[in-house]
C-alpha cells in the first residue's frame, strides 16, 4: 500500500520547519506554514540527509 500522507521535516534545536532551500542551496527553516510537504515518508527521510543539525520527520493529517 502507497502512503500519500503529509509529511514534514523539523528541526530539533529550534523547533523550526524545513522550508527548501536558497539558490546558494543553503537550508531555510521557518514556521509551520512555511514548511515544505514530502508525499511520502521515504522522500523525507531521504531530504534529511542533506541538513544540517538533528531534522526529524512529522506527519500531519
Amino acid at each position: 500500500m502507497f502512503d500519500t500522507g503529509n509529511y514534514y521535516i523539523k528541526r530539533r534545536a529550534d523547533g523550526l520547519w524545513f522550508t527548501g532551500f536558497d539558490a546558494d542551496n543553503t537550508p531555510r527553516f521557518g514556521t509551520e506554514n512555511e514548511a515544505k510537504p514530502y508525499a511520502t515518508e521515504l522522500e523525507a527521510a531521504v531530504q534529511i540527509e542533506f541538513l544540517p543539525g538533528v531534522p526529524y520527520i512529522v506527519r500531519r493529517e
